[in-house]
């Protein structure tokens, strides 16, 4: 589900979840959706492994999408790391 290609445009903040454990994972992308409300741009770079159907976290990423923001996976990291004005790193 997540995509290689990077956002388009500028994006207020990344979070970029590195970690394995599903908690983790979770916490990192509720944080990533609490970002939103500050009504600016979010990039969540997730492996889509981490992202198991039906988990928190799969529905935290799912509801990223439904807000307009981008979830792609590691291989557009550089990209989205080049467009993003603040990083949240997450191990």
């Amino acid at each position: 589900m997540s995509a290689a290609e990077p956002p388009p445009g500028p994006i207020d903040a990344a979070v970029v979840v590195v970690c394995r454990a599903p908690a983790r994972v979770a916490e990192a992308v509720r944080a990533a959706v609490g970002l939103t409300l500050r009504g600016g741009s979010v990039a969540l770079i997730v492996d889509d492994a981490a992202l198991p159907p039906g988990s928190p976290a799969r529905r935290g990423a799912d509801t990223l999408r439904l807000l307009g923001h981008a979830v792609v996976g590691p291989g557009a990291l550089a990209a989205t790391l080049a467009r993003a004005r603040a990083v949240e790193v997450w191990t």
